[in-house]
Formats: C-alpha cells, sequence, structure tokens
C-alpha cells in the first residue's frame, strides 16, 4: 500500500470544490487581521501615554517634595510641657 504526500498529490483543479477557503473568505480573514493589529497598535499607544503620564506626575512631585524648603523647627516645639 502505497501513501501519497501532499507535494506528490495533483493540484486541485481551478474551480473545484477541494479548496480549503475562497478568495472572499480570505478577504475577509485579511480584513480582520487588519482590523486587529489596529486595535491592537492603539491600545499599545493608549497604554505607553498612560504609562508616561504617570511618570511624569511622580518625577514632578517627588522633585517638589525632595527640592521644597525645609522649616525648621522652632525651639518651642521641641521642648515637652512642664
Amino acid at each position: 500500500m502505497t501513501t501519497a504526500t501532499r507535494e506528490q498529490a495533483a493540484p486541485p483543479a481551478a474551480g473545484s470544490t477541494d479548496e480549503l477557503f475562497d478568495r472572499s473568505d480570505l478577504k475577509e480573514f485579511a480584513s480582520a487581521d487588519s482590523e486587529a493589529a489596529v486595535n491592537i497598535g492603539r491600545m499599545l499607544v493608549a497604554f505607553f501615554l498612560y504609562s508616561l503620564i504617570v511618570v511624569m506626575m511622580l518625577t514632578w512631585w517627588a522633585f517638589g517634595y525632595t527640592t521644597a524648603p525645609q522649616v525648621p523647627e522652632t525651639p518651642a516645639e521641641t521642648s515637652s510641657p512642664h
């Protein structure tokens, strides 16, 4: 018994129903793939902008916190009441 591999099999005739997908299916798949790629790109851009804004706010807060003038304590605040 011999088995024919896919390479040895005869190609399907034009217009035969043996094709796995027809042209309209392939166009639909391509359209869905491109739409998915666009949506993934939009999500990545939104995540990047969100991360950038958070980092900028934290940097602004940290810089303001570390460079704020230190108010020295007065002797009245450090002494204990009698």
